[in-house]
């Protein structure tokens, strides 16, 4: 797989991301792969959601000869989205959504000793990524006596207890963490801000160690 690109940061707002895919008129017709990411966000006003960018990259697709027709132009796009989609792309972090592709069309080579010809595809697409020390606005998904689980975006996050504040206790009957001094409370379905301080990432997920020590974290 080839990735070329240089990215550029956006406005890291949801809401300036969909009127920038209902511009490009692939906000109702092409929010598949990831729509769980937007109902998730939008769920709670007031989630900040993680950094996107807006990043240029390049992607080989090879077409079998069955579709090397007139409307091959079409094939090579639904098949770059569905390649790419959902996917990581090297440093670029996750693509979310494929917005524009390059009106430059390279036309194709056919590969020795294969029926296949290569097509090297331009494309613009919302790129997915989180740094350390970056400070985001998570929901509980699972709470445990060992720390708990939340989750933002596509990345999945856990808190363990010794980057809990030891004001907050573990209760067993109701399954959630309370603060002794300001009866604050973390369970499942909560609204949480905490920092990032490690990452581990892989092929095809990414997960971190998150922190709530500070005054600024914590339940919102």
């Amino acid at each position: 797989m080839k990735s070329i690109g240089n990215s550029k940061l956006i406005f890291p707002i949801l809401i300036s991301i969909s009127f920038l895919l209902e511009k490009v008129g692939f906000y109702r017709n092409r929010f598949r792969t990831h729509d769980f990411l937007l109902a998730k966000q939008t769920r709670y006003h007031c989630v900040i959601p993680p950094m996107f960018f807006l990043t240029t990259l390049e992607q080989n697709i090879y077409l079998a000869p069955i579709y090397l027709k007139k409307n091959y132009k079409k094939y090579c796009f639904s098949s770059l989205i569905a390649t790419v989609e959902g996917n990581k792309i090297g440093p670029f972090g996750t693509v979310v959504l494929v917005v524009e592709f390059s009106k430059n069309f390279k036309k194709g080579k056919f590969l020795p000793g294969s029926s296949s010809a290569l097509f090297c595809l331009k494309y613009r697409a919302i790129t997915f990524k989180v740094f350390k020390g970056e400070i985001l606005d998570t929901i509980v998904t699972n709470v445990t006596k060992l720390g708990f689980f939340c989750e933002t975006g596509i990345i999945q996050i856990f808190v363990a207890k010794q980057f809990i504040p030891e004001s907050f206790k573990y209760e067993t009957n109701l399954n959630s963490w309370k603060c002794i001094k300001s009866n604050k409370k973390i369970f499942s379905d909560l609204l949480i801000r905490i920092r990032i301080i490690g990452l581990r990432e892989d092929q095809e997920s990414s997960q971190a160690i998150g922190s709530i020590k500070e005054s600024i974290l914590g339940p919102l």
